[in-house]
């Protein structure tokens, strides 16, 4: 789940999570509100602007992160069986291509 993934290790403010995932204020407000209510961010105030909020991992969002990121590995492993070792990191390398390229 990269959404949350770069929530909990980034300690962003929610404009700056906008604008890393290219998302409108609205839109990233909304998920922000969203997450907070199954408690898997909580927003915590900015040490460098008072007025601003830093959004932090909770324990249940570090939960979520990890089963995600072990559910996400088994696929791989589970892939990488099927089609060989060689092609699978051919097709991770150009996924991960893919993903690095943001729109402007």
């Amino acid at each position: 789940m990269p959404i949350l993934r770069d929530m909990l290790v980034s300690n962003l403010r929610p404009s700056e999570l906008g604008a890393r995932l290219g998302l409108s204020k609205q839109a990233v407000n909304d998920l922000v509100r969203e997450l907070e209510s199954k408690e898997y961010i909580a927003l915590e105030p900015d040490p460098d602007d008072g007025r601003a909020k830093r959004i932090v991992a909770t324990e249940r969002g570090w939960q979520a992160s990890e089963t995600a990121q072990a559910s996400s590995n088994a696929v791989g492993r589970r892939w990488a069986e099927l089609v060989g070792e060689e092609r699978y990191a051919v097709f991770e390398e150009v996924l991960r291509a893919i993903v690095a390229v943001r729109p402007l």
